[in-house]
């Protein structure tokens, strides 16, 4: 079987890498020119192609690669050092998408894949420790953390869901989509919203008697008394008692008046 190459299927693909576009162009110099002749120096701008390429590994079919940042390693380092790991592994992360998505267009599989999931394992580590740090630093000044607290309300058809609030430029009473994602109770909602908790009623009924066949089952078996078991199973936790809580919390109307 004729087997295509990476750098076969993708015979473009050296030369982008090694594109580069430089701030050689006189009218990008000028920008970093000010009045008086002084010029102003600053970092080397790297705006080329061949940054969202893994050049050294661009072609190779097997790759070393080590293990993610662990917790224990990240807690000892400093909050600078922290803020630049992050766009490092933020950088790398682009550069695996990229290439994933050139390897997947070539029909080829990418080398080492995990590579992508220890990457985001690291970052997700990071992130715990700088929340783990916003913690004690607010406990220690403040004494409380104040972080958002998550809240019960409705989406586009009336659904009743936890949302964490976040920060919008634009003020919510004009924020038009997120009205239209976030609606308040009408009266074309409760039809739906009836035929929602029917669903999860007829599951739970389905699950009690399941339970109280396998109930009678046991009693007739072992001779049990019908105190050893339970009549119904633990309802605790399931989707139809998380939706009575959430209407519950909502108060934006009765139940019915639902």
């Amino acid at each position: 079987m004729l087997r295509v190459t990476f750098a076969r299927a993708f015979p473009l693909a050296k030369n982008i890498i090694q594109l580069n576009l430089s701030t050689t162009h006189p009218l990008t110099r000028s920008l970093f020119r000010v009045q008086g002749s002084c010029s102003v120096h600053t970092s080397a701008v790297r705006c080329g192609l061949n940054e969202f390429f893994d050049d050294d590994n661009f072609d190779n079919e097997e790759i070393k690669v080590g293990r993610p940042w662990r917790k224990e390693e990240l807690r000892i380092k400093s909050n600078q050092d922290l803020h630049k790991l992050w766009y490092v592994l933020l950088k790398e992360r682009n550069v695996l998408l990229t290439m994933e998505h050139m390897y997947n267009e070539a029909l080829e599989p990418l080398p080492n894949p995990e590579r992508i999931d220890k990457v985001e394992e690291s970052m997700e580590n990071l992130l715990d420790v700088v929340k783990e740090r916003n913690v004690a630093y607010h406990l220690l000044e403040e004494g409380k953390v104040d972080e958002p607290k998550k809240y019960v309300t409705r989406n586009a058809v009336g659904l009743p869901y936890e949302r964490t609030p976040k920060e919008h430029y634009i003020p919510k009473h004009l924020n038009e989509r997120f009205n239209l994602m976030h609606l308040e109770h009408r009266v074309w909602m409760r039809k739906y919203l009836a035929l929602y908790e029917e669903k999860y009623r007829r599951q739970r009924n389905y699950k009690n008697r399941k339970h109280q066949k396998k109930r009678k089952e046991l009693i007739d078996e072992f001779e049990m008394e019908e105190e050893e078991i339970p009549e119904f199973p633990d309802h605790s936790g399931d989707k139809l008692e998380e939706y009575l809580k959430q209407t519950t919390e909502l108060k934006d109307v009765s139940r019915d008046g639902r």
